[in-house]
């Protein structure tokens, strides 16, 4: 069987936007995990998602090779905007995990997390992990390569229009990650900061108590504490980021 060399360039194109989309999420395609690996998902989904790309060429309707490499810019533009609207739920709970690390005092030791690739506290990581077995458990990598093959009906190959809708958007978008951020650390913040006042008063009453030593194991026991009584809160909000995920990624690059 021949392959016309327009049928292959469709094909490199889609499995462009699905290696931009599928590298932005830590569990599908982070840098922990293998090139290999992301490599060879990404030409399984794109096998399976190219016989139903809307918009296929003639046998003989092939591209020249400058024309050609816009095409590919194009996708991997689309590709990059589809997977930054995926990777908002777990940006969200990672700044989250830092905002409450931040005021409970584990902001102190630093290490990497091999998640999202970037150096962060034993709080965060945690959260991070967290998000990655909910998003298994409910079926989030469903809805990711749902929103992946609704990326191809909604923008066709070769057909990214970038314009002021797209970029208020993305700005919107982000703004709800960040306010979702800020509710979900909004607890463990608050009760943080009684902690702060009640030591700030017990340092008026007491000068001579060394109110450093007290408070730290004080407000990291605390924060745990208070970090196990509000997960159970947060199992529908993460769900909720996750149910959303086609729909942000279309909204996106649409």
């Amino acid at each position: 069987m021949s392959i016309s060399i327009a049928r292959f360039q469709d094909f490199f194109l889609v499995l462009t936007r699905l290696l931009a989309i599928l590298s932005a999420v830590p569990v599908l395609g982070g840098r922990a995990i293998p090139m290999q690996v992301r490599l060879g998902l990404g030409v399984l989904v794109a096998i399976i998602i190219f016989p139903w790309s809307p918009t296929l060429p003639a046998a003989d309707d092939y591209q020249s090779l400058i024309p050609f490499l816009w095409s590919i810019a194009q996708e991997l533009i689309t590709g990059i905007l589809a997977g930054m609207a995926a990777r908002f739920a777990f940006t969200a709970l990672d700044a989250a995990g830092r905002l409450m690390a931040e005021s409970s005092g584990f902001a102190a030791g630093s290490v990497l997390n091999p998640a999202m690739d970037i150096p962060g506290t034993a709080l965060d990581q945690f959260y991070t992990m967290m998000v990655v077995l909910i998003f298994l458990m409910t079926n989030g990598h469903h809805q990711l390569l749902r929103g992946v093959a609704l990326s191809f009906e909604v923008v066709p190959l070769r057909s990214l229009a970038l314009d002021a809708a797209g970029q208020e958007n993305l700005i919107r978008m982000s703004a709800n990650m960040l306010l979702t951020a800020t509710q979900i650390a909004m607890p463990v913040m608050a009760l943080m900061l009684l902690l702060d006042l009640g030591l700030g008063l017990m340092a008026r009453a007491a000068p001579q108590m060394n109110v450093f030593f007290v408070g730290a194991p004080l407000k990291a026991g605390l924060a745990f504490f208070a970090v196990a009584a509000v997960l159970p809160a947060l199992f529908p909000i993460i769900t909720n980021l996750f149910s959303r995920m086609p729909y942000d990624v279309i909204q996106l690059i649409r």
